[in-house]
Order: structure tokens, then C-alpha cells, then sequence
């Protein structure tokens, strides 16, 4: 049977110090976080877990953790390892390292900063990357609006099903539900069809509807349980039930943005939530900035007030 990501995965956040470096020590706690919220799959080093704003070293040590806390007595099925960046040679040693020390995936971004510019290009990057870890499923991780990559997923999939034997889909991070559709409908060479695991959580009824596979988002760590009923709903055909989860997580979603203006990015706001549902993780790096005492109380007391304390778990 071939691999595939279905259901929630969470983009795991990085714990750090009060003084920035990465805590290590508060994986094992997250794992029994993670486990109590009723999330068996994550997504380590990626956009949530400010992958690109970290050492290779760092991220290295950080697959380590997660792999082994989160195998530790079957708490996580699933752990997939996101190694782009902006040098191609870290990206292989990070996804030779993520084979070795049992990944059940690795993930790549586009090149960061001197980029790709046609189809051909992209999956001769992706090519090089799995090469590294030729016995691991790998993952195209597509989000334009932050790598400014935005080539037809299409296209990457077509080429790449020849050209890239490890390549089982796209972590596909966009908007755009009609390229999403076109996805789900290519076929590998096996002629099987390739796995495509949502990535706006915002917009997750609409991609499952149009019969994504699965989703990966940062909200998953403490909203799950609403998730979970969108799912459990939309399988029932209860669409006005699950619209109500999906609006939910949308409320919550214009918070998490509104108080980013204030942090240089929505890593902040994403993150600090965790300490309002019981497990700080501490800061994030620069650029990206904390949240004032003022507008942190004043964001919690949003959320309070819109009942999320109520119904973000079953």
C-alpha cells in the first residue's frame, strides 16, 4: 500500500528560550500535548516551526526529538520532516539525516532567495533533495505567498512522476482550489493518484470537499477538536454543521491576523496561543516580534469571549 498523509496533521512550533535558543527539553512535554489533544501526525521544521530562521544544526536536533519522543509508545504515527531552505546542500544533509534517523516523510520548499523559474527547474530541485533520502516518501511543500514560487502544481507533479521516483504529493499551502483539484486528478507512475495534504486551515472544508486528502496547519496544535467535528460533519453531509466549525476556526484566524500587525508576521500570534491552552513555548525569532502584555491580554480576552476555550477540543 502506498504511504499517505489523511486526516489533521499539526505544523509544529519550535520551543525556545526566553533568550532564543531552541529548548529542546520541551519536546517530550509537547509529544504528551499533542497525544492529549488526539494529534497522531505533525509537520516539523516548516513555516510554523520557523524552519527557514534556523541552523541546520537546530533542525537536525529537532528531528531527532521528534522522532524519538513522538515514536515513544506510539504517540505519533507520523512525523514528516521538512528540510528546504536557501543552500542545496543543507537540504540534502538535512534529508539524508531525516531517512537515518526514521522519518516517516521529508518535505522540501522551492530554493529561498535565488529561486526557480519554470516547472523543469522546480523539480530538478525537488529531484536533488529526494535523491538524499531515495527510501522516503518526499512532499513538495507549495506556498507562494511566502517562497514566491508559484508554478503550476500541475506541471511539477507531471514531470515530476518520472523524474522523481520518492515523490508521493504536494503539501499544497494555496488558495488556488481549482489547481488543487488538478492535482488530486494526476496520477503517478505507478498510476496511482498523488496525495495532496491541504495547507490553509481557514479554508480546509472547502479542499476537503473538493476531496483533499488531508490537512497540515498550525491551528490543529490547539483547535483540533473543532477539525475534528468539521470532518466528522462534512462526512455526514451535515454541511451547515460543519460551516460552523469552519467559520470558528475563520473568527479565530482574523484575530490571529489582526494582532500580527503588531509582531511582523502571524508566527507570534500563532504561537503564544499554546500558552494560553496550557504549554508555553516561548518566543519566536527576529524578525518577528512578541506580543505586548496589553495586546496579549487583550487578544486572549478575544478569544475567551468568542467561546474557544469551549469548543477548540471534543
Amino acid at each position: 500500500m502506498a504511504f499517505e498523509l489523511t486526516g489533521l496533521l499539526a505544523a509544529t512550533f519550535t520551543p525556545m528560550k526566553a533568550n532564543g535558543d531552541v529548548d529542546y527539553d520541551k519536546i517530550e512535554q509537547y509529544c504528551e500535548f499533542l497525544s492529549k489533544e488526539g494529534i497522531k501526525q505533525i509537520y516539523v521544521n516548516g513555516t510554523t516551526g520557523e524552519g527557514p530562521s534556523l541552523t541546520v544544526e537546530e533542525r537536525m536536533k529537532l528531528a531527532e526529538c521528534w522522532v524519538k519522543g513522538g515514536k515513544k509508545n506510539g504517540r505519533l504515527s507520523k512525523v514528516v520532516i521538512q528540510v528546504g531552505g536557501t543552500c542545496l546542500k543543507d537540504s540534502i544533509t538535512m534529508a539524508k539525516h531525516a531517512e537515518s534517523i526514521g522519518a516517516d516523510a521529508v518535505s522540501t520548499l522551492p530554493p529561498l532567495y535565488f529561486t526557480v523559474a519554470t516547472p523543469q527547474d522546480l523539480v530538478d530541485h525537488v529531484r536533488t533533495v529526494a535523491a538524499a533520502a531515495p527510501n522516503t516518501p518526499m512532499y513538495y511543500y507549495h506556498i507562494p505567498f511566502r517562497s514566491g514560487v508559484n508554478i503550476d502544481m500541475e506541471q511539477l507533479l507531471v514531470l515530476g512522476r518520472d523524474q522523481v521516483p520518492s515523490l508521493r504529493g504536494i503539501k499544497f499551502t494555496d488558495k488556488n482550489l481549482v489547481s488543487m483539484s488538478a492535482c488530486l486528478r494526476t496520477k503517478d507512475a505507478q498510476g496511482r493518484n498523488f496525495n495532496i495534504v491541504f495547507g490553509s486551515d481557514e479554508q480546509m472544508m472547502g479542499a476537503m470537499a473538493m476531496g483533499a486528502d488531508g490537512a497540515i496547519g498550525s491551528t490543529y496544535n490547539w483547535m483540533s477538536g473543532t477539525f475534528r467535528r468539521l470532518l466528522n460533519k462534512l462526512g455526514k453531509g451535515d454541511l451547515k454543521g460543519a460551516l460552523v466549525e469552519q467559520h470558528r476556526s475563520q473568527d479565530v484566524v482574523k484575530q490571529i491576523f489582526k494582532f500580527a500587525e503588531k509582531t511582523n508576521g502571524i508566527g507570534s500570534t500563532l504561537k503564544v496561543v499554546m500558552s494560553l491552552v496550557g504549554l508555553d513555548l516561548g518566543p519566536v525569532r527576529q524578525p518577528m516580534r512578541e506580543l505586548k502584555p496589553e495586546d496579549k491580554e487583550a487578544y486572549f480576552n478575544i478569544l475567551k469571549d468568542m467561546g474557544f476555550m469551549d469548543w477548540r477540543k471534543d
